[in-house]
């Protein structure tokens, strides 16, 4: 028991949500019948709820998703079924989150969640390039003459749309403390307060007594490098020179 009141730790119950909810969901991708790949999307749209139901920490299930899915439609490998089935994944988090809170004004709280709003942006640009392509309509416009994928010029759309609809109705104070917010969690990752500053588990890790003390400068450097080899090949389908690019700014971001 974690407590004198007896509350048992919720670590172990999440993180078995957390991998059964990444199966899934790879099983989703790797799937080729539409069907069974939204059929698997959904379960890991359960089973991603469940950990945020269960433990707070379920945000990071729901980012991985939907940063990946975002990555996929940003180099412009987002195909119809995986539309379907990221849009399965999503409807059923969303509606097992709101059964299991029974509380709507929640439920309203958590869709002005970055990474909720990140998924819509998926949803309606999928939704969008599909009727685009569909039905031929200004392609060659809003695709900038092929210089830029459609999905990535959605992409921009949909946020000059968000980012003025938000300067209109909350006005400038509203835009600069998201983006003091967001400048804040890239500082403090760990977070700021006495609750989370004291928790062993929060410890942050510093570079010299924790990361050198307990590794050294040779597998530190190993691993560093292995990192920015592994971005670079797996930008293999893009440009050399972008995908170099992307490599140089990758490493100056880690170090």
């Amino acid at each position: 028991f974690r407590t004198m009141t007896g509350l048992s730790d919720k670590e172990s119950l999440a993180f078995f949500y957390l991998f059964a909810g990444l199966y899934f969901f790879v099983k989703a991708i790797k799937e080729k019948e539409i069907k069974k790949s939204m059929i698997f999307a959904s379960i890991a749209g359960i089973l991603t709820s469940l950990m945020n139901l269960v433990w707070g920490g379920g945000q990071f299930l729901t980012y991985i998703i939907v940063l990946f899915s975002f990555e996929e439609l940003f180099f412009n490998r987002f195909k119809r079924k995986d539309y379907l089935s990221f849009s399965s994944w999503f409807f059923f988090y969303a509606a097992f989150i709101l059964i299991g809170f029974k509380d709507f004004f929640y439920f309203i709280y958590l869709l002005l969640d970055p990474g909720v709003v990140i998924a819509i942006a998926i949803i309606v640009t999928g939704i969008t390039s599909f009727l685009i392509r569909k039905n031929n309509l200004l392609t060659t416009k809003i695709s900038l003459n092929n210089n830029i994928p459609l999905s990535l010029s959605l992409i921009i759309i949909f946020f000059l749309i968000a980012f003025t609809s938000a300067l209109i109705i909350k006005g400038w104070n509203y835009i600069l403390a998201k983006l003091n917010f967001i400048l804040s969690l890239f500082l403090n990752p760990i977070g700021s307060s006495r609750l989370t500053l004291t928790v062993a588990e929060n410890m942050s890790p510093f570079f010299r007594p924790d990361w050198l003390g307990s590794f050294g400068w040779v597998f530190f450097l190993m691993f560093m490098f292995g990192s920015i080899l592994l971005f670079f090949k797996a930008l293999s389908s893009i440009k050399f020179k972008f995908r170099l690019l992307l490599t140089i700014i990758y490493s100056i971001f880690i170090f």
